[in-house]
């Protein structure tokens, strides 16, 4: 009887305490929302809180992960023609295309959005290239080769991007193909 009592009472504790943490981190992100003085600090704060979800444990990595995606999503809705917005949620989500489908999502999404208003935005070369690679792994990471073959020429054609070109043809072999 008394064993069950502390039993009891040890995962009363637990819960609190799990509860507690995760009411916490929920604050945090409600004051970052807050207090955040302009857009871009919104969707930096952001991606330092998806960064922090990589190397949390369990079930906190989860809730990093959330907090950071809702912060960028709320920096890209209230400015979504800002390109540093989607540069730096491309650059934050890219750490995780390996494994997350939401990442892989995201990069394709604004990565095209990217390279539709690269006449009117003015982006320089080696941010176009980094771009096409990511748009270029993400499709990679999908199996989608016709994408991954057009975006995979169009940056092979791009001067001075044979670190990128490299580094997608050791990454999905099976992918490139011998034309290439």
């Amino acid at each position: 009887m008394m064993r069950s009592k502390s039993l009891e009472l040890s995962q009363v504790l637990k819960v609190l305490f799990v509860r507690t943490l995760i009411c916490t981190i929920f604050a945090y992100a409600l004051l970052t929302f807050g207090f955040a003085s302009t857009v871009i600090e919104v969707a930096k704060e952001g991606a330092l809180t998806l960064e922090k979800s990589a190397s949390a444990l369990f079930p906190f990595n989860i809730l990093y992960f959330y907090v950071g995606s809702a912060q960028l999503s709320r920096a890209v809705e209230q400015e979504p023609f800002n390109l540093d917005i989607r540069i730096i949620r491309m650059e934050a989500f890219f750490r995780f295309i390996d494994t997350n489908r939401l990442a892989q999502d995201m990069i394709i999404e604004d990565g095209e959005f990217l390279l539709l208003l690269k006449e009117k935005s003015k982006i320089d070369s080696e941010s176009e290239k980094k771009i096409l690679y990511m748009i270029t792994y993400a499709y990679g990471m999908k199996r989608n080769t016709v994408k991954f073959a057009f975006y995979f020429e169009k940056l092979q054609n791009m001067k001075d991007s044979n670190t990128y070109v490299e580094d997608l043809k050791k990454r999905f072999p099976n992918m490139v193909s011998k034309n290439f």
